[in-house]
Protein backbone atom coordinates (compact mmCIF):
# COMPACT_ATOMS: atom_id res chain seq x y z
CA UNK A 1 0.00 0.00 0.00
CA UNK A 2 1.25 3.62 -0.96
CA UNK A 3 2.82 5.82 1.45
CA UNK A 4 3.02 9.72 1.98
CA UNK A 5 6.61 10.39 2.73
CA UNK A 6 7.20 13.85 4.59
CA UNK A 7 10.69 15.10 2.69
CA UNK A 8 11.75 18.76 3.81
CA UNK A 9 14.14 20.01 1.61
CA UNK A 10 14.99 23.81 2.74
CA UNK A 11 18.73 23.91 4.22
CA UNK A 12 21.35 24.95 1.69
CA UNK A 13 22.63 21.60 1.12
CA UNK A 14 19.33 20.55 0.59
CA UNK A 15 18.71 22.90 -2.43
CA UNK A 16 21.49 22.51 -4.19
CA UNK A 17 20.91 18.45 -3.91
CA UNK A 18 17.39 19.36 -5.10
CA UNK A 19 18.53 21.45 -8.57
CA UNK A 20 21.00 19.08 -9.08
CA UNK A 21 19.27 15.60 -8.92
CA UNK A 22 15.94 16.43 -8.89
CA UNK A 23 15.00 19.52 -11.37
CA UNK A 24 18.20 18.04 -13.38
CA UNK A 25 18.16 14.58 -14.90
CA UNK A 26 21.11 12.31 -14.34
CA UNK A 27 22.20 9.74 -16.79
CA UNK A 28 22.58 6.36 -15.97
CA UNK A 29 25.63 6.39 -17.99
CA UNK A 30 28.14 8.30 -15.71
CA UNK A 31 26.97 6.17 -12.43
CA UNK A 32 27.72 2.98 -13.75
CA UNK A 33 30.95 2.19 -11.75
CA UNK A 34 28.91 2.39 -8.94
CA UNK A 35 25.97 0.10 -9.10
CA UNK A 36 26.12 -3.37 -10.22
CA UNK A 37 24.69 -5.10 -13.07
CA UNK A 38 21.33 -5.77 -11.86
CA UNK A 39 20.94 -2.31 -10.34
CA UNK A 40 21.90 -1.12 -14.15
CA UNK A 41 19.14 -3.05 -15.62
CA UNK A 42 16.17 -1.95 -13.26
CA UNK A 43 16.96 1.40 -13.57
CA UNK A 44 17.28 1.17 -18.04
CA UNK A 45 13.70 -1.16 -16.94
CA UNK A 46 11.94 1.88 -15.24
CA UNK A 47 13.84 5.04 -17.11
CA UNK A 48 13.90 4.57 -20.94
CA UNK A 49 15.26 7.70 -21.71
CA UNK A 50 18.37 6.41 -19.97
CA UNK A 51 18.30 9.82 -17.60
CA UNK A 52 16.74 9.53 -13.82
CA UNK A 53 15.92 11.46 -10.70
CA UNK A 54 16.94 10.44 -7.21
CA UNK A 55 16.87 11.55 -3.73
CA UNK A 56 18.75 10.13 -0.46
CA UNK A 57 18.46 10.41 3.45
CA UNK A 58 21.45 10.29 5.46
CA UNK A 59 21.73 8.06 8.55
CA UNK A 60 20.73 8.51 11.72
CA UNK A 61 22.24 10.05 14.50
CA UNK A 62 24.84 7.43 16.67
CA UNK A 63 22.31 5.38 18.86
CA UNK A 64 19.52 6.05 16.80
CA UNK A 65 17.67 3.89 13.75
CA UNK A 66 14.50 6.42 12.97
CA UNK A 67 15.05 7.50 9.52
CA UNK A 68 16.36 4.37 8.77
CA UNK A 69 13.01 2.90 10.01
CA UNK A 70 11.24 4.72 7.61
CA UNK A 71 13.50 4.37 4.51
CA UNK A 72 12.90 0.42 4.87
CA UNK A 73 8.80 1.32 4.95
CA UNK A 74 9.46 3.14 1.56
CA UNK A 75 7.95 0.77 -1.59
CA UNK A 76 7.07 2.00 -5.56
CA UNK A 77 4.67 4.41 -5.86
CA UNK A 78 5.06 6.30 -2.44
CA UNK A 79 5.08 9.89 -2.94
CA UNK A 80 7.70 12.46 -1.95
CA UNK A 81 6.51 16.10 -0.68
CA UNK A 82 9.11 18.19 -0.45
CA UNK A 83 8.77 21.09 1.70
CA UNK A 84 10.01 24.20 2.36
CA UNK A 85 8.64 27.82 3.90
CA UNK A 86 5.99 26.63 5.54
CA UNK A 87 4.28 24.78 2.48
CA UNK A 88 4.51 21.54 0.10
CA UNK A 89 6.53 22.85 -3.30
CA UNK A 90 7.10 19.77 -5.40
CA UNK A 91 6.15 15.81 -5.38
CA UNK A 92 7.50 12.93 -6.96
CA UNK A 93 6.66 8.95 -6.94
CA UNK A 94 9.35 6.55 -6.14
CA UNK A 95 10.15 4.37 -8.52
CA UNK A 96 12.97 1.67 -6.57
CA UNK A 97 15.43 2.41 -3.73
CA UNK A 98 18.72 1.10 -2.65
CA UNK A 99 21.76 1.90 -0.33
CA UNK A 100 24.93 2.96 -1.76
CA UNK A 101 26.89 5.23 -0.41
CA UNK A 102 29.55 6.12 -3.16
CA UNK A 103 26.99 6.43 -5.55
CA UNK A 104 25.85 9.28 -3.17
CA UNK A 105 28.85 11.08 -2.57
CA UNK A 106 29.42 10.89 -6.33
CA UNK A 107 26.23 12.86 -6.76
CA UNK A 108 26.37 14.74 -3.42
CA UNK A 109 29.55 14.93 -1.23
CA UNK A 110 29.15 14.58 2.15
CA UNK A 111 26.74 15.97 4.21
CA UNK A 112 29.55 16.42 7.25
CA UNK A 113 32.68 13.79 8.06
CA UNK A 114 31.76 10.39 6.89
CA UNK A 115 28.04 11.43 6.49
CA UNK A 116 26.26 11.14 3.27
CA UNK A 117 22.68 10.49 2.23
CA UNK A 118 23.01 7.03 0.92
CA UNK A 119 19.98 5.98 1.63
CA UNK A 120 18.83 6.77 -2.09
CA UNK A 121 15.08 6.09 -3.63
CA UNK A 122 14.44 7.24 -7.30
CA UNK A 123 11.54 8.93 -8.36
CA UNK A 124 9.70 10.13 -11.52
CA UNK A 125 6.06 12.09 -11.86
CA UNK A 126 8.17 15.04 -10.46
CA UNK A 127 5.38 18.08 -10.03
CA UNK A 128 4.85 21.41 -8.52
CA UNK A 129 2.89 21.82 -6.04
CA UNK A 130 1.63 24.88 -3.51
CA UNK A 131 0.02 22.99 -0.70
CA UNK A 132 0.72 24.96 2.77
CA UNK A 133 1.43 23.31 5.66
CA UNK A 134 -1.87 24.22 7.94
CA UNK A 135 -3.59 22.16 4.69
CA UNK A 136 -1.98 19.25 5.10
CA UNK A 137 -1.78 19.07 8.71
CA UNK A 138 -5.45 19.03 9.37
CA UNK A 139 -5.76 16.05 7.47
CA UNK A 140 -3.29 13.73 8.98
CA UNK A 141 -4.93 11.55 11.88
CA UNK A 142 -2.59 11.12 14.65
CA UNK A 143 -3.14 8.59 17.98
CA UNK A 144 -6.49 7.46 18.01
CA UNK A 145 -9.12 7.90 15.15
CA UNK A 146 -11.65 7.73 17.38
CA UNK A 147 -11.31 10.56 18.88
CA UNK A 148 -10.96 12.57 15.57
CA UNK A 149 -7.52 14.30 16.52
CA UNK A 150 -5.47 15.52 14.02
CA UNK A 151 -1.98 17.32 13.44
CA UNK A 152 -2.02 21.28 14.68
CA UNK A 153 -2.33 23.64 11.88
CA UNK A 154 0.85 24.98 12.95
CA UNK A 155 3.39 22.11 12.83
CA UNK A 156 6.13 22.34 10.68
CA UNK A 157 7.69 19.57 8.65
CA UNK A 158 10.98 19.53 10.05
CA UNK A 159 12.47 16.08 9.33
CA UNK A 160 12.03 13.08 6.80
CA UNK A 161 9.17 10.96 8.01
CA UNK A 162 7.14 8.13 6.41
CA UNK A 163 3.18 8.32 7.16
CA UNK A 164 1.63 4.86 8.24
CA UNK A 165 -0.79 3.41 6.11
CA UNK A 166 -4.17 5.14 7.57
CA UNK A 167 -2.54 8.58 7.43
CA UNK A 168 -1.24 8.39 3.70
CA UNK A 169 -4.97 7.52 3.15
CA UNK A 170 -6.13 10.02 4.68
CA UNK A 171 -4.26 12.80 2.84
CA UNK A 172 -4.83 10.57 -0.56
CA UNK A 173 -8.63 11.33 -0.12
CA UNK A 174 -8.25 14.57 0.04
CA UNK A 175 -4.82 15.16 -2.22
CA UNK A 176 -6.33 12.66 -5.24
CA UNK A 177 -3.64 14.27 -7.64
CA UNK A 178 -1.04 13.12 -5.94
CA UNK A 179 -1.09 9.51 -6.09
CA UNK A 180 0.75 7.69 -9.35
CA UNK A 181 -1.52 6.10 -12.05
CA UNK A 182 2.15 4.38 -13.14
CA UNK A 183 3.46 3.15 -10.00
CA UNK A 184 2.13 1.05 -7.24
CA UNK A 185 3.84 -0.74 -4.18
CA UNK A 186 4.97 -4.10 -5.72
CA UNK A 187 5.25 -5.94 -2.43
CA UNK A 188 2.27 -8.15 -3.47
CA UNK A 189 2.90 -8.50 -7.32
CA UNK A 190 2.19 -12.21 -8.29
CA UNK A 191 1.83 -13.28 -4.69
CA UNK A 192 -1.61 -13.92 -3.87
CA UNK A 193 -0.81 -15.10 -0.68
CA UNK A 194 -0.17 -12.09 0.61
CA UNK A 195 -2.71 -10.02 -1.30
CA UNK A 196 -5.31 -12.21 0.47
CA UNK A 197 -3.80 -11.79 3.58
CA UNK A 198 -3.89 -7.80 3.36
CA UNK A 199 -7.43 -8.00 2.33
CA UNK A 200 -8.15 -9.75 5.00
CA UNK A 201 -6.69 -8.19 7.57
CA UNK A 202 -9.64 -5.14 6.61
CA UNK A 203 -12.26 -4.95 9.52
CA UNK A 204 -14.94 -3.23 6.57
CA UNK A 205 -14.74 -1.68 2.91
CA UNK A 206 -15.84 1.63 3.87
CA UNK A 207 -14.38 4.05 6.32
CA UNK A 208 -15.86 7.60 7.19
CA UNK A 209 -13.47 9.92 6.66
CA UNK A 210 -13.35 13.33 4.21
CA UNK A 211 -14.74 11.21 1.84
CA UNK A 212 -16.04 7.63 1.88
CA UNK A 213 -13.05 5.48 0.95
CA UNK A 214 -12.99 2.15 -0.40
CA UNK A 215 -10.32 0.39 1.79
CA UNK A 216 -9.74 -2.47 -0.24
CA UNK A 217 -9.35 -0.71 -3.49
CA UNK A 218 -5.47 0.45 -3.22
CA UNK A 219 -4.65 -3.68 -2.26
CA UNK A 220 -6.93 -4.69 -5.51
CA UNK A 221 -5.25 -1.77 -7.29
CA UNK A 222 -1.86 -3.06 -6.63
CA UNK A 223 -2.82 -6.73 -6.95
CA UNK A 224 -3.92 -6.11 -11.01
CA UNK A 225 -1.09 -3.65 -11.63
CA UNK A 226 2.01 -3.47 -10.10
CA UNK A 227 4.03 -5.41 -12.52
CA UNK A 228 4.78 -2.82 -14.49
CA UNK A 229 3.31 0.40 -16.22
CA UNK A 230 1.17 -1.61 -19.16
CA UNK A 231 -1.10 -4.32 -18.94
CA UNK A 232 -4.40 -5.72 -21.30
CA UNK A 233 -7.86 -4.90 -21.36
CA UNK A 234 -9.57 -8.00 -20.35
CA UNK A 235 -12.24 -7.81 -22.26
CA UNK A 236 -10.74 -5.99 -25.90
CA UNK A 237 -7.70 -7.80 -25.36
CA UNK A 238 -5.62 -4.20 -26.00
CA UNK A 239 -2.65 -3.43 -24.22
CA UNK A 240 -2.50 0.07 -22.61
CA UNK A 241 -0.30 1.96 -19.60
CA UNK A 242 -2.21 1.57 -16.74
CA UNK A 243 -3.29 4.68 -16.29
CA UNK A 244 -5.73 4.56 -19.26
CA UNK A 245 -6.93 1.06 -17.28
CA UNK A 246 -9.28 0.51 -14.24
CA UNK A 247 -9.83 -2.03 -11.72
CA UNK A 248 -13.40 -3.26 -12.48
CA UNK A 249 -15.85 -4.99 -10.78
CA UNK A 250 -17.20 -7.88 -12.44
CA UNK A 251 -20.23 -8.24 -9.93
CA UNK A 252 -20.96 -4.64 -8.74
CA UNK A 253 -19.04 -3.29 -5.34
CA UNK A 254 -22.61 -1.63 -4.16
CA UNK A 255 -24.26 -5.36 -4.79
CA UNK A 256 -21.28 -7.05 -3.11
CA UNK A 257 -20.87 -7.88 0.69
CA UNK A 258 -17.24 -7.86 2.30
CA UNK A 259 -16.10 -11.01 1.96
CA UNK A 260 -16.62 -10.62 -2.21
CA UNK A 261 -15.38 -6.98 -1.72
CA UNK A 262 -12.11 -8.42 -0.55
CA UNK A 263 -11.60 -11.61 -2.82
CA UNK A 264 -9.14 -10.86 -5.56
CA UNK A 265 -11.46 -12.17 -8.18
CA UNK A 266 -13.95 -10.11 -8.41
CA UNK A 267 -11.95 -7.61 -9.96
CA UNK A 268 -10.41 -6.94 -13.25
CA UNK A 269 -8.66 -4.60 -15.62
CA UNK A 270 -10.40 -3.10 -18.16
CA UNK A 271 -9.91 0.07 -20.21
CA UNK A 272 -11.28 3.63 -20.37
CA UNK A 273 -11.20 3.92 -23.92
CA UNK A 274 -14.89 2.49 -23.74
CA UNK A 275 -14.79 -1.32 -22.38
CA UNK A 276 -15.42 -0.26 -18.92
CA UNK A 277 -18.33 1.99 -19.27
CA UNK A 278 -19.88 -0.60 -21.84
CA UNK A 279 -19.28 -3.29 -19.16
CA UNK A 280 -20.68 -1.41 -16.16
CA UNK A 281 -24.05 0.11 -17.86
CA UNK A 282 -24.86 -3.40 -18.96
CA UNK A 283 -24.09 -3.58 -22.89
CA UNK A 284 -21.46 -6.17 -23.03
CA UNK A 285 -21.06 -9.49 -20.46
CA UNK A 286 -19.15 -12.87 -20.57
CA UNK A 287 -20.57 -16.12 -20.89
CA UNK A 288 -18.91 -19.13 -21.04
CA UNK A 289 -15.71 -16.79 -21.30
CA UNK A 290 -16.35 -15.03 -24.69
CA UNK A 291 -17.71 -11.22 -24.88
CA UNK A 292 -21.20 -11.43 -25.71
CA UNK A 293 -23.41 -8.36 -26.24
CA UNK A 294 -26.65 -7.00 -23.98
CA UNK A 295 -29.83 -5.92 -25.81
CA UNK A 296 -30.24 -2.41 -23.59
CA UNK A 297 -33.33 0.28 -24.00
CA UNK A 298 -31.00 3.26 -24.84
CA UNK A 299 -28.34 2.03 -27.41
CA UNK A 300 -27.29 3.48 -30.67
CA UNK A 301 -25.22 3.03 -34.25
CA UNK A 302 -22.25 3.56 -32.13
CA UNK A 303 -22.32 1.67 -29.25
CA UNK A 304 -23.52 -1.58 -31.69
CA UNK A 305 -20.35 -1.06 -33.82
CA UNK A 306 -18.71 -0.95 -30.67
CA UNK A 307 -20.69 -3.84 -29.20
CA UNK A 308 -20.09 -5.72 -32.39
CA UNK A 309 -16.00 -5.51 -32.04
CA UNK A 310 -15.98 -6.78 -29.27
CA UNK A 311 -18.48 -9.93 -29.46
CA UNK A 312 -16.73 -13.66 -28.75
CA UNK A 313 -13.33 -11.63 -27.67
CA UNK A 314 -11.89 -14.04 -25.11
CA UNK A 315 -12.09 -12.74 -21.59
CA UNK A 316 -9.00 -12.97 -19.99
CA UNK A 317 -9.90 -13.05 -16.32
CA UNK A 318 -12.56 -15.93 -17.21
CA UNK A 319 -12.42 -19.13 -15.15
CA UNK A 320 -13.64 -21.27 -12.34
CA UNK A 321 -13.21 -18.24 -9.59
CA UNK A 322 -14.68 -15.39 -11.86
CA UNK A 323 -17.77 -17.51 -13.39
CA UNK A 324 -20.11 -16.89 -10.95
CA UNK A 325 -19.27 -12.77 -10.69
CA UNK A 326 -19.53 -13.08 -14.71
CA UNK A 327 -22.94 -14.87 -14.19
CA UNK A 328 -24.46 -12.73 -12.03
CA UNK A 329 -23.89 -9.50 -13.90
CA UNK A 330 -25.81 -11.34 -17.08
CA UNK A 331 -28.48 -12.15 -14.69
CA UNK A 332 -28.93 -8.77 -13.28
CA UNK A 333 -28.62 -6.95 -17.15
CA UNK A 334 -31.39 -9.61 -18.33
CA UNK A 335 -29.22 -11.59 -21.16
CA UNK A 336 -31.36 -13.28 -23.01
Amino acid sequence: MNRVILQPAANKASRINYENTVVNSISIDSILKYINPEQEAELRGIYSSGEFKIWGVDRDAKGKSTKVNDWNRITKGDVALFAKDKEVYASATVTTKFRNAELAIFLWGYKEADITWEYLYFIDEVMPQNIPYASLNVVIPKGDLLKNDFYDPKNNIQGFQVLSDVQSEYVFSVFADLESVTYFDDTIAGNRDAAIARLNKLDGTDRNQVTKARKEQKILKEWLFSKGKYAVCGICNKEYPVSLLVVAHIKKRSKSNHAERTNLDIVMPMCKLGCDELYEQGYIGVKEGKVVSINQKYTTATIESLKESLKDNSCTHYNDQTKGYFEWHLKENKFQ
